[in-house]
């Protein structure tokens, strides 16, 4: 048994035991961490220009150097440094005050030459600016705030990455879904209902038809979505192919150079009959749902409610910002901010499976995603070979195709999806 006492000196507690084992390891300081790591994170015994990249300091690098849109003035930062209190902590016991110190940052504005063609430094005007006051951590890892003694709680923190989840409906249908859950920003959760239609949640909102984030994101025609998750075949032309979509390259007659029919075009009775009167035999289309593909993209398209990319940006716009009015623009500024195009390599943590996926821009209109001891189900046929128009593309597609043919049982070792955009198809 072990019995504490107080009234010490020096502010310690005594611990006297009457136990007859001794113990074998001191009790160590519990408290330690959280001390430590406060004061990690301000780096006060640390001159101001040898602070490492972190804590407070990584905080302001994150945030600076902050520019106007014609890149006329440019702030940026220097250090900071932290005064002493005002009051001791018990003062602040007593009076009923906030045990902080004022935080003050040295910044740097540069003004630059706006008339000429280079844009020269102007002027420079290096001063320190008061932000307001930090709290404190005390010796007993508490904060004093107003008065009142408070500590902060260490909690769980959801681990970033793709999390794929799978329920069952009352009628017995597997109902399978998938979470984007990225460090900075908004949540994306995707969905199934017993239609077999997908829905997206942007940060917890009212759910959309997925194929309306993609239209946002510049895939603007049911073709181009649909291209996101099906092949191309070889097909001869006849009324079976009354209702697919062209294939990535734009069908030319040769002859005469006229387009006979776009890429990812749907195939009309009009543009049928076209390919009839030409030389083609066989032309690429997508392909088609299976009998065992329950056709979920092609479901959830027909759902959809937009007709264009700028109706999609729009009815996003309005489910994040209800009050502002709608502009084409700010609604494609907030969906990228939003959903930022990787531009060199971007790691992507796959939680529950143990492995990182790695975006691989190998040229400037092809990207590979590869994973390493990721298992995918049997049936990801899909995520095999993923196909892109142009550049713009985020790991939200990938994560997409991944959800479409879920099974609940992982067999494979490795998997990798590769996006491009090919050449016209051509045909004499």
């Amino acid at each position: 048994m072990t019995v504490t006492r107080n009234g010490s000196t020096n502010g310690h507690i005594e611990r006297q035991s009457f136990g007859k084992i001794r113990e074998v390891v001191e009790m160590p300081n519990l408290l330690e961490v959280q001390i430590q790591s406060y004061r990690s994170f301000l780096q006060l015994e640390t001159p101001p220009r040898k602070r490492d990249q972190r804590g407070l300091n990584a905080v302001f690098e994150s945030i600076f150097p902050i520019s106007d849109t014609k890149e006329i003035y440019t702030l940026e930062y220097v250090d900071y440094g932290i005064g002493n209190p005002r009051y001791s902590v018990e003062e602040c016991r007593e009076r009923g005050m906030t045990f902080a110190a004022p935080l003050r940052a040295t910044l740097r504005l540069i003004a630059r030459d706006k008339d000429a063609p280079d844009k020269p430094v102007k002027g420079v005007v290096e001063q320190s600016v008061f932000l307001g006051e930090l709290p404190l951590m005390t010796e007993q890892g508490t904060f004093v705030v107003n008065g009142a003694e408070r500590v902060v709680v260490s909690q769980l923190h959801r681990s970033p990455g793709v999390f794929f989840d799978e329920s069952m409906h009352p009628n017995g249908k597997r109902l399978l879904s998938a979470r984007i859950l990225p460090t900075k920003g908004p949540w994306l959760e995707f969905s199934m209902d017993i239609n077999d239609i997908m829905y997206v949640h942007i940060d917890r909102r009212r759910k959309l038809p997925v194929s309306l984030l993609l239209r946002a994101l510049g895939f603007s025609s049911n073709g181009e979505i649909t291209a996101l998750f099906r092949q191309e075949e070889e097909v001869d032309i006849d009324d079976e192919i009354l209702g697919r979509y062209v294939g990535s390259g734009d069908i030319v007659d040769k002859r005469n150079g006229e387009v006979v029919a776009e890429a990812y075009q749907e195939i009309t009775e009009e543009i049928l009959e076209s390919l009839k009167g030409t030389r083609f035999k066989r032309i690429k289309t997508l392909t088609i749902p299976d009998p065992n593909d329950p056709g979920v993209i092609e479901n959830t398209i027909k759902k959809d409610p937009s007709e264009s990319e700028e109706d999609a940006l729009t009815r996003i716009y309005n489910l994040l910002r209800p009050v502002d009015p709608p502009n084409i623009e700010t609604a494609r500024g907030l969906l990228e901010r939003l959903s930022s195009t990787p531009s060199a390599t971007t790691s992507v943590t796959w939680a529950g499976i143990g492995s990182t996926g790695v975006w691989t821009w190998t040229s400037r209109r092809r990207a590979r995603f590869s994973t390493s001891r990721i298992s995918w189900p049997s049936s990801a046929t899909c995520c095999s070979c993923v196909k892109a128009p142009g550049s713009r593309m985020t790991s939200t597609i990938s994560a997409i195709a991944a959800s479409v043919s879920l099974e609940s049982c992982w067999q494979t070792s490795s998997a990798s999806v590769s996006l491009g955009w090919p050449a016209p198809y051509e045909n004499a």
